[in-house]
């Protein structure tokens, strides 16, 4: 009777985490928020783009994993300089602020398409 149960009560929590990953607006908030860590953000990105024909989560994985490459490489050339450390900072707390507004944005069902990133995701997310 309890094996029963305990079935029952797992098959439950696989149902609604199916129905989770198939909301395209928690798949996407979900992406941003990953970015923040470079390595797994950029996997996540990645896997999500490539695992779903949804339109919506397709371009916002896309988005995430160019913005995250655009943060990075400002990053690099940031901290080859000198004068770096102030504006690294600064581009740090401007990466995590772009980050958690596309992904409110995104969960709440809106589409932030960002100059130039988002239109290079745009055209290739389709």
């Amino acid at each position: 009777m309890a094996m029963a149960k305990t079935h029952r009560s797992n098959s439950k929590h696989f149902h609604s985490l199916k129905h989770t990953l198939e909301d395209g607006n928690t798949v996407s908030a979900i992406v941003y928020l990953v970015q923040i860590a470079p390595i797994v953000g950029s996997a996540a990105a990645a896997v999500a783009f490539l695992a779903t024909s949804s339109k919506s989560v397709r371009f916002n994985s896309l988005q995430a994993l160019v913005l995250s490459l655009v943060f990075l490489v400002l990053a690099a050339l940031l901290s080859a300089s000198m004068t770096g450390t102030r504006l690294s900072t600064i581009l740090a707390l401007v990466a995590i602020l772009s980050w958690l507004s596309l992904a409110y944005t995104s969960y709440k069902g809106g589409k932030l398409m960002l100059p130039l990133v988002g239109e290079l995701s745009q055209k290739y997310s389709r």
